[in-house]
């Protein structure tokens, strides 16, 4: 019997949206006394930072995504609320990965069926573990279940341009925790497919925008969840925020195949071309910045 908050506890196949990928999108998916604990103990900016290590290590940019994962929540004892425990319990868990099956299983054989003959085995049978816990071993399969934030935001402006998610990426699901001060336009998760006849060219981890066409805009609003099978075509994004002192607030529950298969479920050829080459080069220099080492943790924007 499902954990009674599973995320997928009233979610059922007739829910799926097969354009122009898998995906679901469910408004009021936590009981409203399960998702009111929640929110009201979901940690906040500060402790998120520190306890996901990213305080101590990084620079922190405004707008910009930070989590803290199943495995160090749990790994130290009162760091979330007891319900948050067993929330993000549950979600790393096989009974709730057979739970995901049960839904995605044929959409899933559909896109990657040479995983059935990669592990030995069909999907009801792969093995799970919790992502960076070193007793999940050779699981087939790594779960998270990640308290995030993204921070304030200086100047309007996107968390992340349109994209599909890593390729080790299994599936992807986010749910969402506004907060009630949280009045600011943008925020929401958009949709896109690629153009008809576009080659599937990235650019670094993202996608020219002039090579997807937008479908549906997913709202940033308090218990809603969206999820989705991750593969080349599941193209999303999210929609420029207005400036806020309030960080926009969401779950990422993910599985990940890197151990099992460490080249990755797609591959994301380069767009040719010196445009795209620039902004290759702006997302190296993006990320050297997120790994800058910086003492004076975040503090919020200006008030």
């Amino acid at each position: 019997m499902p954990y009674p908050s599973s995320v997928l506890r009233n979610v059922s196949r007739a829910d799926i949206r097969v354009d122009p990928f898998p995906h679901i999108v469910i408004e009021n998916c936590l009981p409203l006394d399960t998702y009111n604990e929640l929110a009201s103990t979901y940690p906040g900016d500060e402790t998120i930072l520190r306890l996901s290590g990213a305080a101590e290590k990084y620079f922190i940019r405004h707008n910009h995504r930070y989590d803290l994962c199943a495995y160090r929540a749990l790994a130290n004892p009162g760091a979330v609320g007891q319900g948050w425990c067993d929330f993000l319990r549950y979600h790393v868990s096989a009974e709730f990965f057979r739970e995901f099956i049960a839904l995605f299983g044929s959409y899933l054989q559909g896109t990657y069926p040479e995983l059935k003959s990669r592990f030995g085995r069909t999907a009801t049978e792969w093995t799970t573990g919790i992502r960076f816990d070193p007793a999940a071993g050779s699981a087939d399969v790594a779960l998270d279940c990640q308290i995030g934030i993204n921070t304030p935001v200086e100047r309007m402006s996107s968390a992340r341009g349109v994209h599909t998610d890593a390729p080790d990426e299994l599936f992807a699901m986010l749910l969402y925790f506004r907060p009630p001060n949280d009045r600011v336009a943008g925020g929401n998760l958009e949709i896109y497919r690629w153009k008809r006849d576009v080659p599937h060219h990235f650019v670094g981890r993202e996608v020219d925008p002039c090579d997807a066409e937008f479908v549906e805009t997913v709202e940033y609003q308090p218990n809603t969840l969206v999820a989705f099978i991750n593969t080349d075509v599941s193209l999303h994004g999210v929609s420029p925020r207005a400036p806020s002192i309030v960080s926009r607030r969401l779950v990422n529950i993910v599985g990940r195949v890197g151990q099992s298969v460490p080249e990755g479920l797609f591959a994301r050829p380069q767009k040719p071309g010196f445009g795209a080459m620039r902004a290759r080069i702006r997302e190296r220099i993006g990320d050297r910045l997120d790994r800058r080492p910086r003492r004076d943790v975040f503090l919020g924007v200006r008030r």
